[in-house]
């Protein structure tokens, strides 16, 4: 897992998944649904490695390991 702390503090979670990449063509951002997280990006792990792309995904705030918008509670 990987995170990124954004400006109001909260932990935004996410997960590379395909080829590297330094060495990918493209990368495509997976945004999953209700009542998963960035894992969700491994179903996609050897399609991605065979097409030459890589996955970016993200977890929603709330779900995962991102922290919950104030707003949501």
């Amino acid at each position: 897992m990987h995170a990124f702390t954004l400006s109001d503090g909260r932990q935004l979670a996410y997960a590379w998944w395909g080829a590297p990449r330094a060495s990918a063509a493209r990368t495509v951002l997976h945004l999953h649904g209700f009542l998963a997280s960035r894992l969700e990006g491994a179903l996609l792990h050897a399609d991605a490695v065979e097409h030459g792309l890589s996955v970016l995904s993200v977890d929603r705030p709330g779900a995962g390991s991102s922290a919950m918008h104030p707003r949501q509670v």
